[in-house]
Order: structure tokens, then C-alpha cells, then sequence
């Protein structure tokens, strides 16, 4: 947004008119003193026109996306703020932070997680590389008290779901 200062304010405006310079928002604040936005690409010649006229142009505001971001420049701490916070979206969900093990009884928890962590659920993981069917089957070979595994990821959980094997029957002791 520009204010135009002239002696001869309509004369002024019709020179920026033959030059291509589309005015908007025109408002005549004084009989000499003209207010009106100009496009961002477009300040330079209506400078270099009015320094030929011998007129006044002063610069009263800028607005548009592109003065927002040059103006964000000024503040390099909330730049890195919103820097991290998209580097952080885009690396958080494609990662494990948390190990659920769920349909366990007799076998705790803690160990299945453990056995799991050597397996290649580990905290900060990728979730590509936890494949099921490779999980699933070394974490079987690891415990032969359960009967089947299966290992599914939902957003930064990897949920590990076990079944137990029946325990064997005792046999009764006669004496």
C-alpha cells in the first residue's frame, strides 16, 4: 500500500494507468495525497515514475504471503519451533516408541517385551522394519512356552498378541 503526495494528483495516477500499473483499493485521503495498493512486482516502477514526476511515494504497509514470510526471517526461534515440529511429523509415525504384549497369562509381560526388544521391536524401531512373519517366527524360536505371536503396528505402538501353549498335564505321582 503506497500514498502518492503530488501537486497534480490525477495526472500522476493517469501515467502510472499508461504504464500497465493496476490500482486497487484507491482512495484520495487530501486533494493532493492519494492512497492505493500496487502489486509487490510493480513497486519499482511506480518509484522510478514517481522520482521522475518529482512526486512523493511513500510506502505505508505491505500484506500477502510473501512480506508474511520475509517477515518471519525476523524471528528465528519460532522458525525452528515450526522447523521441528515438521521434522518431528514426518519421523514420529514411522517409528515404535511403545510395546504392548497382549493374551499373555502364565508368561509376563516384561519378558515377552524383552525377548521382542532382541527380536527387533525396540524402542525407536521402524515400523517397516518390524515385519510380522519375521517376528512372529523368531520370537517363537525364542519362546517355546507360546503357541503363536502375531505383531501389528498402530501409529508409534507396536502390540504384540501371543497365545500360549496348553500347559502339559502332570501326571498324578502314585506312592
Amino acid at each position: 500500500q503506497l500514498r502518492l503526495t503530488s501537486a497534480d494528483p490525477q495526472t500522476a495516477l493517469l501515467a502510472l494507468q499508461k504504464e500497465g500499473i493496476t490500482m486497487l483499493d484507491m482512495q484520495m485521503t487530501d486533494p493532493l495525497t492519494w492512497e492505493f495498493t500496487v502489486r509487490r512486482t510493480d513497486v519499482k516502477i511506480v518509484k522510478r515514475i514517481a522520482n521522475r514526476r518529482g512526486e512523493k511515494l511513500t510506502f505505508i504497509r505491505s500484506f500477502g504471503m510473501f512480506w508474511a514470510l520475509l517477515h518471519l526471517r525476523k524471528r528465528p526461534i519460532l522458525l525452528l519451533g515450526m522447523l521441528s515440529l515438521f521434522l518431528l511429523s514426518c519421523y514420529v509415525p514411522s517409528r515404535v516408541f511403545f510395546v504392548e504384549v497382549e493374551g499373555n497369562v502364565t508368561v509376563p509381560s516384561r519378558y515377552i517385551a524383552q525377548q521382542a526388544e532382541d527380536c527387533g521391536i525396540y524402542f525407536g524401531a521402524s515400523r517397516k522394519a518390524v515385519r510380522s512373519e519375521q517376528v512372529k517366527n523368531r520370537l517363537l524360536s525364542r519362546m517355546p512356552q507360546l503357541q503363536w505371536a502375531g505383531v501389528n503396528t498402530k501409529g508409534c505402538t507396536a502390540i504384540i498378541t501371543v497365545k500360549e501353549r496348553p500347559a502339559a498335564p502332570v501326571p498324578p505321582v502314585h506312592g
